[in-house]
């Protein structure tokens, strides 16, 4: 299956390198048509510099975990699109989201991955996939890598020296959400 594959970008670079190798580790079936990156933007007035940056690492970081697991042929890196945000803005980063969501074609299948953003990148990811799966009816599936055991040597591993025992992937469909909202009345 051919995805376009949306990953949050927040300040690191390993978070996002390591989710996006274990995903292509634990889906045998998916091919990566396209990575976009969802970066926030330098906000000139607190003096905080985005995460657009740290993009060339992250890439190289990820084609060398998949040359060492062979898996490099499932993802094809090139022209990246990338997406900036004004972090601090929740309405407005939701609807840039969603409007380069919709930017895909009808049958595609779009992987949400929120492991490495921050709390307004994921807040209006979460947002935009649900509200483009319920208005257009897009595939929107959500992923998300975490550690089992919150362990300060983990967090500087990459995801190549991890174990099943120590972190995991969480793929779901939006309609998992969806399901889980409609019982909050029942």
């Amino acid at each position: 299956m051919k995805c376009v594959y949306y990953t949050l970008v927040g300040t690191s670079p390993l978070a996002v390198q390591n989710s996006l190798v274990w995903f292509l580790k634990r889906s045998a079936d998916v091919e990566i048509e396209e990575v976009q990156f969802i970066c926030s933007r330098d906000d000139p007035a607190t003096n905080t510099r985005g995460t657009r940056t740290l993009i060339p690492e992250i890439i190289e970081g990820i084609k060398e975990q998949l040359k060492a697991l062979n898996l490099g042929h499932r993802i094809r890196f090139g022209a990246e699109k990338i997406i900036e945000i004004e972090e601090a803005d929740l309405p407005q980063s939701s609807e840039i989201i969603g409007k380069h969501l919709l930017t895909n074609p009808e049958q595609a299948r779009i992987i949400l991955d929120c492991t490495a953003g921050r709390k307004t990148m994921t807040g209006a990811a979460l947002i935009a996939g649900l509200y483009i799966k319920n208005k257009f009816k897009r595939d929107i599936v959500f992923v998300y890598y975490w550690l089992l055991t919150y362990n300060q040597e983990f967090l500087r591993k990459k995801a190549i020296e991890l174990g099943d025992d120590q972190a995991e992937m969480k793929i779901f469909d939006a309609n998992k959400i969806e399901d889980a909202l409609e019982r909050i009345g029942s």
